[in-house]
């Protein structure tokens, strides 16, 4: 099992995207989470179907893994002993996020406090219980 690690500016867009979801329908957020959680779960794996990013950013390494009900992908850097989600990102919305993930990246080299109270288990930082980090904010 590899170590996955997202970005601050990724869990801010997960909470955004189940915010809106449940104002669009009560229950919704809910269901986008449990999508989300799934989709962390199964970037653990050894073996993931990632699919490559297109420009500057798939040259880098930058992938995606779409969620299969939402209109959503979750972008990561895949690295050898871990994953580093950058974005969640809206299909129709990626192409500018991309831009951005090479900022993200650089980033990410620096350093990336641990953002607490999120998703136990799993370092440093993950959005499952989007709606319970955004409640608390």
């Amino acid at each position: 099992m590899r170590a996955l690690r997202i970005h601050a500016a990724a869990v801010d867009e997960a909470v955004e995207a189940a915010a809106w979801y449940e104002k669009e329908r009560p229950g919704l957020a809910a269901e986008f989470e449990r999508a989300v959680d799934a989709a962390l779960d199964l970037l653990e794996e050894e073996v993931v179907p990632l699919t490559s990013v297109p420009g500057a950013a798939g040259t880098r390494g930058v992938k995606r893994l779409m969620l299969r009900r939402f209109p959503y992908s979750v972008i990561v850097h895949e690295r050898d002993t871990e994953i580093f989600v950058i974005a969640f990102a809206h299909r129709a919305k990626t192409s500018g996020l991309l831009a951005r993930s090479g900022a993200r990246l650089a980033q990410n080299a620096r350093t990336q406090p641990p953002k607490a109270g999120l998703r136990p288990g799993i370092e440093p930082l993950t959005p499952c219980g989007v709606l319970a980090a955004a409640r608390s904010r």
